[in-house]
């Protein structure tokens, strides 16, 4: 099982607006230009964030992204599935008519796959990730 590109770069752009966007927004082509991502797809990218959201955006000579959500409040989950919409392993944990629900001993596999993994990106922020970043940017000043 992979995670989507959408939501790793997506990960890494609001991020990116997290460390950096605190005080003045931080544009699309900024965004791209640090992360090593096209422009057109940061644009894509930020379209599901700001509609649910998470970022606003400014127009104009000045204009960028900004958080719209203080990225303490922010988990990664919430990001996930602004991106590209609930979470689940399996289409058939999703499905309440699923015909074998309640005779799939595979079931209770995927259930728990799929708790542990949501479990795990609602208890991380992205202000947890902010604080990693920041101090890897820090850490790799020095190593030069």
């Amino acid at each position: 099982m992979k995670l989507s590109t959408k939501i790793r770069y997506g990960l890494r752009a609001i991020l990116q607006i997290a460390v950096e966007g605190e005080k003045t927004p931080l544009m699309a082509r900024k965004i791209a230009e640090k992360q090593g991502i096209s422009e057109p797809y940061i644009d894509q990218l930020l379209i599901p964030l700001r509609t649910n959201g998470l970022i606003r955006s400014f127009r104009g000579r000045r204009g960028g992204y900004q958080m719209a959500v203080k990225p303490r409040e922010l988990t990664i989950l919430d990001i996930v599935e602004a991106l590209d919409g609930k979470l689940s392993i399996i289409d058939c944990l999703e499905d309440d008519k699923c015909k074998k629900a309640t005779t799939c001993a595979a079931r209770v596999v995927w259930e728990k796959v799929d708790k542990t993994l949501r479990n795990t990106l609602s208890s991380m922020t992205l202000e947890d990730l902010r604080e990693i970043e920041v101090n890897l940017e820090q850490t790799h000043d020095f190593v030069i």
